[in-house]
């Protein structure tokens, strides 16, 4: 936690890569959309095919979806490291 201000500075220094092809598949890709387009296809395939496997597959991708988001917010709550939230004006609550 002592290092964070300056691997901060070091990191918001060159931001020309931020609009980068790499950077932008990996933006769409990391988003909570992709995750439930995912999971509602292969649900969506299930039931339309009748295929129970593919169903438990879109099931399975939406709860660990869940469980790591939990896992994950919970973690950065006990361990001081969640993000700061922003009102709509862009003030810190």
């Amino acid at each position: 936690m002592q290092i964070d201000q300056p691997v901060r500075d070091a990191m918001m220094k060159d931001r020309s890569y931020y609009n980068s092809t790499p950077i932008k598949i990996g933006r769409y890709w990391g988003d909570n959309y992709t995750t439930v387009i995912a999971a509602g296809a292969f649900g969506l395939h299930g039931i339309l095919t009748e295929n129970s496997s593919t169903k438990k597959i879109g099931f399975e991708i939406m709860q660990a979806a869940l469980y790591s988001g939990g896992i994950t917010t919970a973690l950065k709550l006990a361990l001081g490291r969640a993000r700061t939230v922003y009102k709509s004006r862009g003030n810190k609550v």
